[in-house]
């Protein structure tokens, strides 16, 4: 009895190593393969991609730098929705919360207990060599429920800031493309304007030579000329930005070469069918109730209800079930016992006494629920802000660029072509001529700022609604039709 006692001993506790000890069955998976990186070695390297993707190789998303030359704006936000770093990690962050479920529903590991040496008690029979039990706790009912809800609704926040994080990148990479747009097309304006006034130069050194203009006027000209040159300086430095930018929200080289991009001669829609003057916010406003800003909020509130709820219950005690065995030996005092084992359940409850806790933690439930709710009415309010000054700034940006096409551009050409030809006659003022040219220099790129604006103002109202571009003229559309409907059958 002593040696089978011994043996027994032996085996629990080997077995208890040997499940104590188990490795993890994610060390030979890619999961592994994150940790035995040092992000301290990471070295800067601007002709390769992040090492998020690059060097850990966390994704099957593929390592060569896409041409992006021929690509419209469009293709290029889904490309960054597919590469960038950023969107990445908020993945992976929903991927982490979605494995708290099953800890926080399991229940908590049994608990083995060994007693082997020491004052054993003794029977009539003989002592008892050791004694071994196993208890296990099970909490009280709702208790493994609310945890696991409070986990779901924690990795549903989580999906819904992914779903802002996809906003907000694919807002951004619209903006550097018409930042990059306009840049780019500036300077070619200015390359047009720059020869133009080299024509207006050499009437002019034409003139001064024939002894019917000043030296003044030449050099009007020339500093003209070298003003222009200043200007593209700058928008070649800002096409640069707006380049690396757009660069690094897909997750290219930074230095990465850029076509230009086009500019469409009609931004965002025909103004001939979409009149925005009859779309009001409020026709807006109700598109944007299921926004991901607002479904985070109302998850976390979720979580908020699910911690109180949690806290109330843990006010009831939980229970603990134990199946215990001890080995009796038979070489007594008493040869009438024969030294049977012993074995039996044991039942406990975990008494809660101390409410302190347990009520400041409904307290902190309470108050979280409260601050998200006045979070909630701050970003209905922002939303709606947003809406509403994304389509004010569309609206007078879409009329702008109309006046700019259908009357300032063109008598601004007819202007300085009249007061060049009249220059070129011997007659009119040099300054005229040169202010003319200047003011024809204006007003195109204020024509394509207005164009750039209107494709960024477009981009925010997407963002405050929650909607893709297409998504979105199809709404207008079909609310435009609605108006359009209802004004005909409504009686005057």
């Amino acid at each position: 009895m002593l040696f089978f006692s011994r043996f027994l001993i032996g085996g629990l506790a080997l077995a208890t190593l040997l499940l104590g000890g188990c490795a993890s069955p994610l060390n030979s998976t890619p999961y592994g393969e994150w940790v035995q990186n040092d992000p301290a070695s990471w070295a800067l390297d601007a002709s390769a991609g992040h090492h998020l993707s690059h060097t850990l190789k966390i994704t099957e998303r593929p390592d060569h730098t896409p041409d992006v030359s021929l690509m419209d704006i469009e293709a290029l936000v889904a490309l960054a929705l597919e590469r960038n770093p950023g969107l990445l990690a908020a993945e992976r962050r929903v991927e982490r919360l979605r494995q708290r479920r099953d800890q926080v529903m399991s229940l908590d590991d049994p608990l083995l207990q060994i007693a082997s040496l020491g004052e054993m008690a003794q029977t009539a029979s003989g002592r008892v060599g050791f004694m071994a039990g196993v208890s296990q706790r099970f909490p009280f009912p709702g208790k493994r429920d609310a945890q696991g809800n409070a986990a779901d609704h924690m990795a549903d926040a989580a999906q819904a800031q992914l779903a802002v994080k996809r906003l907000e990148v694919a807002t951004e990479v619209r903006r550097a493309y018409w930042s990059h747009a306009y840049a780019r097309h500036a300077i070619k304006v200015l390359d047009d304007d720059k020869t133009l006034r080299q024509r207006l130069r050499d009437a002019a050194a034409a003139r001064y030579r024939a002894g019917t203009a000043s030296q003044a006027d030449v050099l009007s000209a020339t500093v003209e000329l070298a003003a222009l040159e200043q200007q593209q300086l700058t928008l070649n430095q800002q096409g640069h930005t707006a380049a690396a930018r757009l660069n690094d929200l897909l997750d290219r080289p930074t230095t990465a070469p850029w076509a230009k991009p086009s500019m469409p001669k009609v931004a965002v829609f025909e103004a001939t069918t979409f009149d925005l003057q009859h779309i009001t916010p409020d026709t807006l406003l109700q598109q944007a109730a299921h926004h991901p800003r607002l479904t985070t909020l109302r998850n976390q509130i979720a979580v908020y209800r699910e911690q109180r709820r949690l806290a109330q219950l843990n006010r009831y005690p939980d229970l603990t079930v134990g199946l215990n065995y001890a080995d009796v030996e038979n070489r007594g005092d008493s040869p009438v016992h024969n030294g049977d084992n012993q074995w039996w359940l044991s039942l406990g409850v975990h008494l809660p006494l101390w409410q302190e806790k347990r009520t400041a933690a409904e307290r902190e439930a309470l108050a979280g629920i409260a601050e998200t709710t006045a979070l909630f009415t701050e970003q209905q309010n922002h939303l709606a802000f947003a809406i509403t000054d994304a389509l004010a700034r569309v609206t007078a940006q879409q009329r702008a660029v109309i006046l700019y096409e259908t009357q300032m551009l063109p008598e601004a050409a007819q202007a300085i072509e009249a007061a060049a030809s009249v220059y070129r006659a011997g007659q009119g003022d040099f300054v005229t001529l040169i202010d003319n040219s200047r003011r024809q220099t204006t007003l195109r790129l204020m024509h394509l700022a207005a164009q750039t604006e209107l494709q960024k103002s477009w981009a925010d109202l997407c963002e405050a609604l929650g909607r893709s571009p297409s998504d979105l003229a199809t709404s207008i559309a079909t609310s435009l039709k609605t108006n359009i409907e209802t004004k005909k059958e409504t009686p005057q």
